[in-house]
């Protein structure tokens, strides 16, 4: 009789990004999701969940594998930004977002 564990499919640690995609896999059915609430002009998606359970990797993956052909996606991660005042926050964000775009700054 064969008691071996099966291996963990997934990856503790760091995020998966683009190099790793061939790791990314059982969670097509949110990519679904998040296109059907894009195109239906869902105005807040709210990802949340335990460290370390992928909800970088899922955001990392959200270019490739949602049909974003009328959207841009604009990563911004708010860890570094704990000190700044929502003023500083937001100039950063409508930065990134004019960057994104390749928009000039008025």
């Amino acid at each position: 009789m064969n008691s071996a564990v099966p291996r963990n499919p997934y990856i503790i640690g760091r995020p998966i990004d683009d190099n790793d995609q061939y790791l990314f896999w059982g969670r097509q059915s949110l990519f679904w999701f998040i296109e059907d609430n894009l195109k239906n002009k869902t105005k807040v998606m709210i990802v949340y969940g335990q460290r370390r359970i992928g909800k970088s990797s899922l955001l990392r993956h959200i270019p490739t594998s949602v049909n974003l052909d009328s959207f841009s996606f604009v990563p911004f991660d708010l860890e570094s930004y704990s000190h700044k005042s929502l003023g500083e926050v937001l100039e950063e964000l409508a930065i990134e977002i004019l960057d994104s775009l390749e928009l000039d700054s008025p």
